[in-house]
């Protein structure tokens, strides 16, 4: 005789755990599909967090946006692998797009960044603090969790839609970087990339 109880189970504790992820406290769907694909120098990158995270972990690329009385501006990070690990010995890098607002977002703007010059290149972490010290949009880019050199890269973020009701956002960037990698200290890298996944506001 078959045991259907041992079998069904894990898969009700399954479902149980996917429909808690999948809906927060507002009954809002956060199952719109994550995901990040980027070209750096031509060599196919995209975001590949597991599904299955540990506690306390963020699944990216993120997208945070507020536009209200004590904050305004969007944020946007990923953490790239290669599509293809033969092609290059690079094995990811992290990304990282915070822009100050000043008025609501708009869809199909340009929304530039730029690295401060003589400082973009392989700078401590905590050196993004003087961009948003001084109020300017920045990207922030390190590889493989060598986190203590950074380069700030110049380029543009666009929205092409954003539903603030499906908690929904499409977007495309643009921008070319000093290379983080001490090996390629003076190779310019450019990454080109499209994004779609849900707004935080928390």
């Amino acid at each position: 005789m078959i045991r259907f109880d041992i079998s069904i189970k894990p898969l009700i504790i399954g479902l149980i755990c996917f429909t808690t992820v999948a809906c927060d406290k507002e009954n809002k769907s956060t199952l719109w599909p994550a995901k990040f694909t980027c070209e750096v120098d031509g060599i196919a990158y995209k975001d590949q967090t597991p599904y299955i995270l540990p506690p306390g972990a963020k699944r990216t690329p993120t997208f945070n946006y507020h536009f209200d009385d004590s904050q305004k501006g969007m944020y946007f990070s990923s953490r790239l692998a290669l599509v293809n690990k033969g092609q290059s010995d690079v094995g990811g890098y992290a990304v990282m797009i915070d822009i100050p607002l000043e008025a609501p977002l708009e869809i199909n703007k340009e929304y530039q960044f730029a690295g401060i010059a003589g400082e973009n290149h392989r700078m401590p972490i905590n050196y993004l603090f003087t961009y948003r010290e001084k109020g300017l949009a920045y990207c922030n880019v390190y590889a493989n969790g060598e986190m203590n050199y950074n380069s700030f890269g110049t380029g543009k973020l666009i929205i092409k839609s954003f539903d603030q009701e499906k908690s929904q956002v499409v977007g495309e960037i643009e921008f070319s970087v000093p290379s983080p990698v001490s090996e390629d200290e003076h190779k310019l890298l450019s990454f080109k990339g499209q994004f779609e996944t849900s707004i935080n506001q928390d």
